[in-house]
């Protein structure tokens, strides 16, 4: 009877100090709350799942009680009674505005899809009732960037607005280690990894070492580091291979360029020798043709005649040539002056012949 004696006078101390923490809707609840749960044994839990489930005890004491072993397994990672537990009660507590920051907080502990968009709905409705409650705030910028993190797409409203909540946390609750960490965790998504690491680094260097839960807070910090860390090596590798690709298609383009280029040229080199080679034929055609003219006219008159024919002729035949195998048009009057000393040789050797 002695034990069950102290255990109720425990109890009913308790109740008293829970109620002595302020209002369920201000932050020093919260942090009262929360140094009970971390800071003490383990029995105060049981203590307060014996206030919890005693019907007879005031709803606001109850409540309170609710809160401080939800907040308790939310920190150890206790996910599942966590979940057990608003699902059971919640909706007994739904007069109380915290309601939906607990909410949003079991949503959040699920970690996927589903849950991390409805803990986000349910911490805009927190707001809505305690818009200055910092852990409430601060629970709104941790869910949205958390999907983020998850490359689940949010409202772009909603990715905006935890750059300048953060900012209000941080002012409000200054002393508090997760708030910085959180804050890295922004910074890092805006790619400002310096200023994220700093976070970060502050958030392990003053989180509180006697908390029951101080080793997990470490340890997920450091993750957050290691992450933000990673990040900002993918994004330095990343730049990396988009300069290489700016210089590797500069590269093929100006290979391109050679290519051309030097195709160009090769087909002007392949008409400068076809003319040439054209031109020296016609010269050899030239001195045989006329060779043969004058061995057979009986006169030289007639000879030279034909052969001013026949030099326009060869002439004319090597301009045709020249401009089918030509790409080049600025040479089109010069072909046009040499075409006309062609005709003009023809029609000399014709005339003459003509005139004798």
């Amino acid at each position: 009877m002695e034990v069950i004696g102290i255990d109720r006078i425990s109890i009913e101390g308790l109740k008293v100090e829970l109620m002595e923490m302020g209002s369920t809707e201000e932050r020093a609840f919260e942090d009262c709350i929360s140094s009970m749960i971390t800071q003490r044994t383990p029995s105060v839990i049981e203590d307060l799942y014996q206030i919890l489930v005693d019907n007879e005890v005031n709803l606001d004491v109850r409540f309170r009680a609710f809160f401080g072993i939800t907040l308790y397994h939310r920190r150890q990672n206790n996910h599942t009674e966590f979940k057990r537990l608003v699902e059971q009660y919640i909706d007994e507590f739904k007069g109380f505005k915290l309601h939906y920051h607990v909410l949003s907080l079991m949503h959040k502990s699920f970690n996927d899809r589903d849950g991390i968009l409805k803990s986000i709905d349910y911490s805009r409705k927190a707001i809505e009732e305690l818009n200055r409650h910092v852990g409430v705030l601060h629970n709104y910028c941790e869910a949205v960037i958390t999907a983020l993190e998850e490359n689940i797409e949010v409202e772009s409203e909603d990715e905006k607005n935890i750059s300048s909540f953060i900012e209000t946390v941080i002012i409000l609750a200054p002393n508090y280690a997760k708030f910085y960490c959180t804050k890295g965790r922004i910074l890092s998504h805006n790619k400002k990894f310096e200023e994220a690491k700093k976070n970060i680094i502050y958030a392990i260097d003053i989180e509180n070492s006697k908390s029951n839960d101080y080793s997990i807070r470490i340890s997920e910090y450091r993750n957050f580091l290691v992450q933000v860390k990673t990040k900002e090596l993918y994004e330095l590798v990343k730049s990396d291979i988009e300069e290489a690709k700016v210089t590797v298609l500069s590269a093929q383009d100006s290979v391109q360029h050679l290519v051309e280029t030097t195709e160009e040229k090769m087909e002007s080199m392949k008409a400068q020798n076809l003319q040439m080679l054209a031109f020296f034929t016609a010269i050899i055609s030239f001195i045989i043709g006329s060779i043969n003219i004058l061995s057979k006219q009986p006169n030289f008159e007639q000879a030279a005649m034909l052969i001013l024919v026949l030099a326009g002729s060869m002439i004319l035949v090597n301009v045709g040539f020249s401009i089918l195998i030509s790409t080049a048009k600025q040479r089109i009057l010069k072909y046009i002056l040499v075409s006309f000393v062609g005709f003009l040789l023809i029609a000399v050797g014709i005339v003459t012949n003509i005139l004798i």
